[in-house]
This record gives C-alpha cells, sequence and structure tokens, in this order.
C-alpha cells in the first residue's frame, strides 16, 4: 500500500463534476490545494421524498452513552 494518495488526474475531476451535477448541484468552484481538490457547492441537492421517509427520526431529545 502506498504512503501517499493517488495523483487527480483530469479525468477523476471531471467524473466528480459531473456526478455532483447530476445530483442537482450548482458548483460554485474547484479549489486546487497540495493535498487535493475541492469542488464546494452552494447548497444541498434535493433528497427524494422516499429516502427523506425511509430514515427514522428520534421522538425526543437523543442521548449517547
Amino acid at each position: 500500500m502506498a504512503g501517499r494518495p493517488a495523483p487527480a488526474t483530469k479525468a477523476t475531476i471531471e467524473r466528480a463534476i459531473l456526478a455532483a451535477k447530476a445530483t442537482g448541484l450548482q458548483i460554485v468552484r474547484i479549489v486546487a490545494r497540495a493535498d487535493g481538490y475541492s469542488i464546494e457547492t452552494c447548497h444541498a441537492p434535493q433528497v427524494p421524498a422516499a429516502a427523506a421517509e425511509a430514515e427514522p427520526k428520534p421522538a425526543g431529545p437523543e442521548f449517547i452513552l
């Protein structure tokens, strides 16, 4: 196993951009840093109603022990 991350290629960045657009996100900017790339969006994607209803929500305060 390599001790460093895999290099980001033009193809991997294009796939990430297409995936973000396919989910309905509006891309604000793409930030390039020494440790990788970041795609920033202006809002969260819309969650389909069926997926939102499938997640149970706690009735009262949540306690984690």
